[in-house]
């Protein structure tokens, strides 16, 4: 996509500014990642320009891509590009921001391009890059399901219906998927499922219910552990029974074994040759209207 982008700019300037694109033998990439600032473009040296090119000191103009993706209050997902002259306005809160300046430098035409990307996540007062690989919501859910805090959070848009939400990424080895219950609406008398599925969330393919997916799948609905649609074994606690702020989790071991939890505590050992790559999923089954994923310290 970045590549795009870039290419897609290039395309941009050069026919905005009248400019002919020419193959090179060599091309020299700088990336800068975007930190908590505008970057400071007199920080880097501008490669194969004399100091008497300085864009900064030649006659110039500017031309920039901005792309934005961010979740709308009906919980679609909306990816927004937006072009323009001011560059600080736009970088600081944007996903990716690209800046071309093409300036005379004696006679000839030049481009210099400039790229921001907000990922990895910077946090405040570190020097060292820390990659944010926490476990979200992955965008790709049931139509019935909304996110929000930063993908941390998921709700049923039309509390009467179930759907999915899968976890952003795979478990790893003795991760836990744990959520937080945040609403609850008492009508059906039962409510929530969780567990873990090799099936691979895509667009338009996402299934309301788990069960209906008979292969590569563990959830535990009320008081029964299914495996592929199928009862499994019976536990002597019901999921029914939690109540807002009460958690729910689930873990694949680095064995191999799955193990549900309840407020923290171990249900013990209810399957094994569980495969790696599976994702955690969460249902909303019944009553439970809102989740939070509460990342265990």
């Amino acid at each position: 996509m970045f590549a795009k982008c870039l290419f897609l700019l290039s395309t941009v300037v050069a026919v905005v500014f009248g400019l002919t694109l020419r193959p090179v033998d060599h091309v020299d990439h700088d990336f800068d990642q975007q930190v908590q600032e505008p970057f400071d473009e007199t920080d880097v040296p501008l490669r194969g320009v004399t100091p008497d090119c300085d864009p900064d000191e030649c006659e110039k103009r500017t031309w920039n891509l901005t792309l934005h993706r961010y979740q709308n209050r009906t919980g679609n997902w909306v990816d927004l590009a937006l072009t323009g002259d001011d560059w600080g306005r736009s970088s600081a809160d944007s996903n990716m921001g690209v800046k071309a300046t093409v300036f005379d430098c004696k006679g000839r035409k030049m481009i210099r391009i400039h790229a921001t990307i907000k990922d990895p996540i910077f946090f405040p007062h570190q020097t060292e890059v820390v990659v944010d690989d926490r476990l979200r919501f992955n965008v790709i859910a049931g139509e019935n399901i909304a996110l929000g805090n930063d993908g941390f959070t998921a709700m049923k848009k039309d509390t009467l219906k179930h759907d999915v939400a899968f976890t952003s990424r795979h478990l790893k080895p003795d991760e836990m998927f744990q959520v937080r219950i945040d609403q609850i609406l008492v009508s059906k008398k039962y409510a929530n499922a969780i567990g873990v599925t090799t099936y691979i969330p895509l667009e338009g393919k996402v299934p309301h219910h788990m069960n209906s997916i008979k292969t590569g799948t563990w959830m535990m609905y009320n008081s029964k552990i299914w495996r592929n649609g199928s009862t499994l074994k019976r536990m002597k606690i019901s999921l029914d029974k939690l109540k807002v702020g009460d958690l729910l989790g689930v873990k694949r071991t680095a064995g191999g074994a799955l193990h549900f939890y309840i407020n923290g505590d171990d249900l013990g050992e209810v399957a094994t040759g569980i495969p790696e790559n599976v994702y955690g999923v969460f249902e909303f089954y019944g009553d439970t209207t809102q989740v939070t994923i509460v990342n265990p310290q």
